[in-house]
């Protein structure tokens, strides 16, 4: 038969375009053996020489799946796949050449590239340029058909006609580096040694600006992910942690104690990432809090100009001193083995002198995977090359850091900064500048590779807000010019984040919240990726890094396969295969292959290789059929298991769900399982899997038992033989009937027939019980009694059939009986959930059916008879709300179909996942999805039968992977990374003891006492991963809760992190982090509306607005700000000092709602400060107006009337000398009249600059009240909020109404507040409700009750979600120890009989916690 071909032709020419005559070409494929037509061959390449013109033609044997090298002289090659038989190519080829002179005369290619395509076939076509080659302003015909990428490998291009630019005649955006491995080979190299160092380099994304905590910093979870997947685990320390972060709002970070420029001042000279601490004073201190470290090793500056001396004490032992004398700056450090890996607190202080302190290294081991960050928020590539201002050793020093890490690799990450600057030539002035300092890079570290990761576009330049500086085409000319500068640099790669997301080019209407833009929520503001955008960083960056890593790594590779085929038999003839000729196969494919083999902790695994099934089929292509089964099974095997720890590690982030919630305090967990998951094999209920990960979650997230401690669900009868927990009177089938296909969780319910019949749980703690029954056109009512008698009666009529469910109060938490018992009719009762308390702690409710499998979930199948419902079961989950549904399924479905009657259907089971996950979230849309895959079947191990094989369960597990891979929710577990059963043949099948040593197993396949335990712990580490043990409302321990109040400076950075702030809760917030990011050119004002005026604090000064304004000032200069006249209760302290007659009425006058009303002669003192200048505000009044004098140091500087009409929001402003000013008002009035002052505000220097707080504060006011007309506040409050038109209202209320059982019709109030806010002022501006901790009422009360508390948090968060343009929302009871009759809740409340005030402790916590997070 004729040999199947196709042809390449086409022209050579130069860089200038000139032919290249008598030039060979060489076409070649990889040498391993390819399946052809006419047998297993390596195929032999092929060349052509040029002729005078250039022009070559090639005929070349079409090989499916081959990728052909096309290589011109010793340049560099390009790959194309096969185009398939009869093909034809044309290809304009370019040789290595330079541009002319009049082009700059730089080198622009290293090896060969193709200008222009046309083909005759439908196939698909790869183009790969050679060393990141880039070619502008060439002639690029036009293109007859679409070129198309093959998916899958860095350096692939999607070529079509829109790439080429009409009048620019350039490649853009569809230049790429195939040579993307290269700056890899280092750092993989040094993989294979054992130990290798990372270090990180980058602007404000990089150091973690938009995300929630540091941990969730894209640089933070790749090192977390390449240390599991690469096996190099000996080292879990965090690495480099600098003296302080350039980018504010991170945490945790190093706690810098003292003032800066007193005791410290930032430094920018020196260090990785230029982050260091001049210290200067003893006030100066860093404290490093609890992580993990063995080997420290300190930084410093090593100088003759910044000399002293500081000290490292490591928890109680002896400190380490450090004098920094030395020459010429330079690096300064030293490595302290402490001996043994602990977690103690690091504190680092000054002793003598002003030494430079630049930051802490913490390893737990001397090998393993290095980290270290040398970020710096702001910098663009030009500063880490050329510094800052005149300080041109910091470029050196900085460098200088980073070589003294030796990195193998470094990553480099920038864009953004760079791309926002606004200017010509910006482009060329990238690529220039990140040229000169990869140059730099390569000179000072030789032996690393480097990784350029390119910031996508930004939100800007996709909807040319500022044109022209704002471009579409910018992102593409800074890719090109990326690529120019990297081109020539042997050890570099870059990665494009444009692969993963690029913003909407679309017309937003607020430019700082781009929403419309992101729908996937990539960002967490205009520029800083969010939680969501570091975790696709960081799956990126972990499969690119893997993707080839190469053989150092795979040595076992081939004897694994020599050994495998030495035990291998051939065919009938009895040969087999030997195993020389399976090494020198396999040696052949890790050369070749573009995936590779890993070798990670004992296992062989496939990373990331699109081509392994042909490769396999290749490497055994002349073994026997018996051979090369075993050997696609192993190969395949390998890489499932690679891949779905891949899959695995991108799905991470489905858990978010749970831990947001576990960390807010409340925790619901759904199973859906089979007969494991109900608790088959277990000797009793609190012994089955689900039980202990409900108790183990309950440790884990509520070790104080604050929270629900009830049991759980439990329904009327289990499925599966487990002792049953409700006894049920009568006989079955008379007087009672198992209902295996309706309502309830788990499709599990009883009807009661007859009187005789009643169901009985035994006593239980509990003081809420949801019966779950259901509703049907069958007449039925059942009584629900305990001790006392019956407690409510359900009548289950309806007109259709469907899952229900009713909360019954008890009223008091108490250990009692339940027994239900039917009154008339047949009603049917699923069962109960038992909870001490409805919101806070864990609850785990059981939602499994013995015997039943995916497809029965998913669909509804005829069960028993039967036809199965999947919607009752959805609608009992819709109801209990879950945070995450744990479906633990797998086990009968690989029996397959009918109880095993027909064989097992991966692509059914596929597609079954894929329905169970889309009705899971369309009944419970904001749960995760946590699959937990069935191990292997006992019978699959032993080959029971034909139907019955081992390979079964990777197939199974493949299937259900490729169904959840794609869903953000998901993520996939499996138990056979507890447990496998061996393959021993056994005599008896129902007793598998010789396939399950470790007693795994009890019975045929379900678990014992001790694979329940295992279970159960294999789950909760999964759901706790990455999350605080405890949860914080009320949750946090004495001695760990006072430590952290014992400093309350310290107490805004730490205690954020003891609940997950709801991001989307906070998005609102936008306008007011607008103003008081540009304060410095305009004042940033905000209006604090609350119920705490003060009652509780010994001082106006200790009061939590001015402390709030304080630490929001972060030592910025300014006046002492607004000082009411007067407080509406008495024994709150008063600012002014009061003489004369006067009067305080609190009927909604001014921004308080109180005045202060002077009568003739009456003075108003207000206390001494320094100020350039003071605000007056008054009230007018249609009825005894009367007058008042200024006077400022005891001289009169003017006179106010306040006659004209009821008018609030009346001000006077007055100019004084900067100094120590006393201010005092004095009434003039005649016979009854009055002069109501409001307050007066101070500046000092900061009339149109700093923070400034706006004291609304009324005790025990309503947000009911904020919006009456009773209290004139109409004509009042929300005058002079208009006048004022604050950039933030803060109203930190809610628990006043509460306390006087007002919280009916509260949603009508709170949402006429937003609208009353709206209508008064001008914006744009941003609301913050802050619920406060739930108080404690006295004795005879009319407060409500916890659930109506919990009804009002979830009301003012709802209203957050539903306006994220300018409402948010914090709750700040997740801060707060968990109020308590007669205790001070460890000193922050100033009445500990019945806390509902604060003390100043509690003043400085809330001042400190609404500081961190309005700063933030």
């Amino acid at each position: 038969m004729a040999n199947p071909s196709w042809t390449l032709q086409g022209t050579l020419v130069d860089g200038a375009g000139k032919p290249v005559a008598g030039t060979t070409i060489i076409v070649s494929p990889p040498g391993i053996p390819y399946n052809t037509p006419w047998g297993s061959v390596i195929v032999d390449p092929v060349s052509v020489t040029s002729d005078s013109k250039g022009y070559f033609a090639i005929q070349v044997a079409s090989i499916a799946e081959c990728r052909w090298s096309i290589k011109v002289a010793n340049a560099d090659s390009v790959l194309i796949p096969d185009p398939g038989p009869n093909a034809v190519v044309d290809v304009r080829l370019i040789t290595p050449a330079y541009v002319p002179q009049s082009q700059g005369g730089k080198k622009i290619a290293q090896g060969v590239g193709i200008t222009g395509v046309s083909f005759t076939s439908d196939s698909k076509l790869l183009f790969s340029l050679g060393n990141g080659m880039s070619l502008p302003a060439l002639d690029i015909p036009s293109l007859t058909h679409d070129v198309q990428s093959v998916a899958g490998r860095q350096g692939d291009v999607t070529l079509t006609a829109d790439d080429i630019t009409d009048g620019e005649q350039r490649w853009g955006a569809a230049v790429v580096n195939t040579s993307s491995e290269k700056g890899l080979t280092p750092f993989r190299k040094a993989v294979g040694s054992g130990s290798a160092t990372v270090a990180v380099v980058g602007g404000s994304s990089t150091e973690g600006a938009g995300v929630s905590i540091l941990d969730k910093r894209w640089q933070d979870t790749l090192r977390d992910s390449l240390r599991q997947t690469t096996g190099l685990t000996a080292n879990t320390g965090v690495g480099y942690i600098p003296a302080r972060y350039a980018t504010g709002g991170l945490y945790p970070t190093p706690r810098l104690m003292g003032t800066e420029g007193t005791d410290y001042a930032f430094s920018t000279h020196s260090g990785l990432g230029n982050r260091g601490v001049e210290m200067k004073t003893s006030g100066c201190s860093v404290v490093y809090t609890g992580r993990e470290v063995r080997f420290l090793t300190i930084h410093w500056l090593s100088s003759s100009t910044k000399v002293g001396v500081f000290r490292v004490t490591v928890g109680k032992s002896s400190p380490i001193t450090i004098n920094t004398a030395g020459g010429d700056d330079a690096v300064g450090k030293m490595t302290v083995d402490l001996g043994v890996v602990s977690s103690k607190d690091i504190k680092v202080t000054w002793v003598s002198g002003n030494p430079v302190f630049e930051g802490l290294t913490l390893d737990t081991a001397s090998t393993g995977l290095m980290w270290r960050d040398a970020t710096h928020g702001g910098f663009t590539v030009g500063n880490f090359l050329s510094g800052v201002g005149s300080d041109k050793d910091m470029a050196r020093l900085g460098l200088a850091a980073l070589t003294s890490a030796a990195p193998d690799l470094v990553i480099l990450n920038l864009g953004t900064d760079d791309m926002a600057v606004i200017r010509e030539g910006l482009a060329e002035s990238w690529k220039s500048k990140l040229g000169d300092y990869l140059t730099a890079l390569t000179k000072a570290i030789p032996n690393a590779g480097i990784l350029l990761v390119h910031d996508p576009m930004r939100p800007e330049d996709a909807r040319s807000a500022t044109p022209p500086s704002d471009d579409p085409k910018k992102l593409r000319d800074f890719e090109l010019a990326a690529r120019q500068a990297i081109a020539a640099l042997p050890n570099a790669s870059a990665l494009f984040l444009s692969d993963l997301w690029s913003p909407i080019n679309t017309s937003v209407k607020n430019p700082t919240t781009p929403v419309e833009q992101d729908p996937i929520g990539w960002l967490a503001d205009r520029r800083n990726p969010s939680d969501v955008g570091n975790d696709l960083i960081s799956s990126h960056l972990t499969e690119k890094i893997l993707g080839g890593l190469e053989a150092s790594r795979v040595t076992s590779l081939s004897s694994a396969v020599s050994q495998l085929a030495a035990q291998t038999k051939g065919g009938d003839d009895g040969d087999y295969v030997e195993a020389t000729q399976l090494d020198a196969m396999s040696a052949a494919l890790i050369s070749s292959s573009s995936g590779t083999l890993l070798q990670t902790q004992g296992d062989l695994r496939w990373v990331l290789n699109s081509e392994l099934d042909n490769m396999v089929e290749r490497t055994v292509s002349n073994t026997d059929s018996a051979t090369r089964f075993t050997l696609n099974n192993v190969f395949a095997s390998q890489k499932s298991v690679a891949e779905a720890k891949l899959s695995s590690q991108r799905n991470a982030r489905a858990m978010t769900v749970a831990q947001k919630a576990a960390s807010a305090g409340t925790l619901r967990v759904a199973v859906i399982g089979d007969e494991k998951a109900e608790g088959a094999g277990a000797s009793a209920k609190d012994k089955r899997w689900v039980d202990l990960l409900q108790k183990r979650l309950r440790e884990k997230f509520d070790p104080t038992q604050s929270g629900d401690q009830g049991a759980g669900y439990v329904p009327a009868l289990y499925s599966t033989p487990l002792p049953q927990v409700a006894s049920i009177s009568g006989t079955e089938n008379t007087d009672w009937s198992r209902i295996d296909y309706e309502a309830g969780p788990g499709i599990r319910s009883v009807e009661l027939m007859t009187a005789a019949a009643t169901i009985t749980y035994p006593s239980m703690s509990f003081r809420y019980l949801t019966v779950h029954y259901t509703k049907r056109s069958t007449a039925g009512v059942f009584t629900v009694s305990d001790e006392s008698g019956v407690v409510d009666t359900i009548n289950v009529s309806s007109t259709t059939t469907s899952s229900a469910q009713k909360v019954i109060d008890f009223g008091s938490w108490a250990t009692r009986s339940v027994t239900i018992k039917a009154t008339s009719g047949t009603p049917r009762v699923a069962g109960c959930l038992f909870q001490t308390s409805l919101t806070g702690g864990v609850t785990v409710a059981d939602f499994a059916h013995s015997g039943h499998t995916v497809e029965y979930f998913a669909r509804g199948m005829s069960y028993k008879g039967d036809s199965v419902s999947d919607d009752y079961n959805l609608q009992s989950l819709s109801g209990f709300d879950p945070h995450l549904v744990v479906v633990a399924l797998g086990m009968n479905d690989m029996a397959g179909p009918n109880w095993g009657q027909q064989p097992f259907d991966p692509s059914a089971y596929e597609d079954n996942w894929k329905m169970l996950v889309a009705k899971i979230h369309a009944a419970a849309p904001k749960a995760g999805i946590l699959a937990l895959h069935s191990a292997m079947r006992v019978e699959d191990a032993r080959r029971a039968s034909s139907n019955d094989y081992p390979e079964k369960l990777q197939i199974a597990e493949n299937a259900m992977r490729r169904a959840i891979d794609t869903d953000a929710l998901s993520s996939a577990i499996s138990e056979s990374e507890l447990w496998q059963p061996t393959s021993s043949s056994v005599a008896n099948a129902d007793s598998p003891v010789e396939q399950d040593p470790l007693g795994w197993l009890n019975g045929p396949k379900t678990p014992s006492d001790f694979g329940h335990d295992r279970i159960a712990s294999y789950v909760t580490d999964k759901v706790a991963a990455g999350v605080s043990s405890v949860i914080a409302s009320g949750a946090q321990t004495g001695a760990a809760f006072a430590n952290m109040l014992a400093d309350p400076d310290s107490a805004a950075s730490v205690t954020l992190s003891h609940t997950y702030v709801r991001q989307d809760c906070l998005a609102g917030l936008t306008a007011w982090r607008v103003a008081y990011h540009t304060r410095g050119l305009k004042a940033a004002r905000i209006m604090v509306l609350s119920s705490h005026e003060g009652v509780g604090a010994t001082s106006t000064a200790t009061r939590f607005t001015k402390l709030l304004q304080d630490r929001l000032r972060k030592g910025e200069p300014g006046g002492l700000g607004w000082v009411n006249a007067a407080q509406s209760v008495p024994s709150i302290p008063q600012a002014a000092k009061v003489t004369g007659s006067t009067k305080v009425y609190t009927v909604g006058k001014g921004i308080s709602g109180t005045t202060l009303n002077l009568d003739n002669g009456a003075t108003a003192t207000f206390p001494a400060t320094t100020c350039t200048s003071v605000k007056v505000y008054y009230t007018k009044q249609a009825t005894f107006a009367g007058n008042a004098d200024v006077l400022i140091d005891g001289a009169k500087v003017g006179t106010l009337s306040s006659a004209g009409g009821d008018i609030d929001g009346q001000v006077a402003t007055f100019t004084v000398n900067r100094g120590s000013h006393v201010v005092s008002l004095q009434g003039v009035a005649v016979g009854a009249n009055n002069f109501p002052l409001e307050a007066v505000e101070f500046f000092d220097g900061d009339e149109n600059s700093g923070v400034h707080v706006i004291d609304a504060t009324t005790q025990d006011q309503k947000i009911k009240d904020m919006t009456t007309t009773w209290y004139s506040w109409d004509t009042g409050r929300w005058v002079a909020a208009g006048a004022l038109n604050p950039d933030l209202i803060l109203v930190y209320a809610g628990d006043a109404d509460w306390l006087a059982n007002g919280i009916a019709f509260i949603d009508t109030a709170v949402q006429a507040l937003i609208d009353k806010i709206k209508n008064s002022t001008t914006g744009p501006n941003s609301i913050l409700f802050v619920m406060p901790p739930r108080p404690v009422p006295k004795s005879g009360s009319q407060a409500g009750t916890p659930e109506e508390y919990a009804y009002l948090q979830k009301l003012l968060q709802s209203v957050a979600l539903a306006n994220p343009d300018h409402v948010a929302f914090f709750d700040m009871g997740t801060q707060w120890p968990r109020l308590q009759a007669g205790d001070s809740g460890f000193g922050l409340m100033s009445d500990p009989a019945n806390p509902q005030h604060y003390s100043d402790k509690g003043n400085t916590f809330l001042a400190a916690i609404l500081a961190n997070l309005l700063a933030g």
